[in-house]
């Protein structure tokens, strides 16, 4: 995770891997990188790691699965430099380099420390909580992935947007709901599912299924074909489909 621009103006802070390692920076005046946490910790391939990055008061501390591996000081009130660079997710403004892996459940929190000692990693999917706040809609417009992918459609920004605007859906919106529970080896848990068209492939919603693998997407057209898709984030299981689904009425 990084923000730089091409011309060299750098953001308030990165987070990077080297080697086997993790490492972040941090930067008090734009120009340079003012602050370091030395790279630490021990990353193998194709495990699942969580971690984080946090700031409270003085302190700047980097966990892994929930232990600190490095802290730095940055200053009692000293400021990190608060600028437009755009921030990158999986790779450097440069290009050329790019994060070889998958990237899931990233969050930042502007405020209070979410974590301020060691603790233990979730288990679950963070719940995605009421609408974002205004900052957050800002914040928005500074995202670009490292990887330009195309232009969604209107239909696609319908489908990303109506979780969070809490918007009604004027194409694919309706009484009807489609629910289930996903299960792993038998026993229900959560994962990611997601809504399709069956007549065209579109994908409408997605979500994700609670702790007791519960899931449903409500308000849809009822008049309509649809087939779900259930995906296992930690890769073990292939993705499971459930197709010509027709909507059940809401209450």
């Amino acid at each position: 995770m990084h923000k730089q621009d091409s011309s060299g103006n750098i953001g308030p802070f990165q987070l990077f891997r080297t080697g086997a390692q993790l490492s972040a920076q941090f930067s008090t005046n734009g120009s340079s990188w003012t602050q370091t946490i030395a790279a630490a910790g021990t990353l193998v391939a194709n495990t699942l790691y969580h971690v984080a990055l946090v700031r409270q008061g003085a302190t700047a501390t980097l966990y892994l699965n929930g232990s600190s591996i490095g802290s730095v000081s940055i200053g009692a009130g000293v400021a990190l430099v608060s600028n437009t660079t755009q921030l990158y997710i999986g790779g450097y403004s440069s290009g050329g380099v790019y994060f070889a892996g998958y990237l899931d459940e990233w969050r930042m929190v502007n405020g209070a420390a979410t974590y301020t000692g060691n603790f233990t990693p979730p288990a679950a999917p963070f719940p995605d909580g009421s609408p974002p706040t205004q900052a957050a809609r800002s914040l928005g417009r500074y995202l670009r992935p490292a990887y330009r992918l195309p232009s969604p459609t209107r239909t696609q920004l319908r489908t990303y947007l109506f979780p969070f605007l809490r918007v009604r859906d004027t194409i694919w919106g309706g009484t009807g709901k489609i629910g289930g529970v996903t299960t792993i080896n038998n026993t229900p848990g959560s994962r990611k599912v997601r809504l399709f068209d069956a007549r065209s492939g579109l994908l409408i919603r997605q979500t994700w299924a609670d702790a007791n693998g519960n899931y449903v997407f409500p308000n849809i057209d009822p008049s309509r074909l649809y087939f779900v898709v259930g995906h296992d984030y930690q890769m073990v299981y292939n993705a499971v489909v459930q197709d010509r689904i027709t909507p059940d009425p809401m209450p």
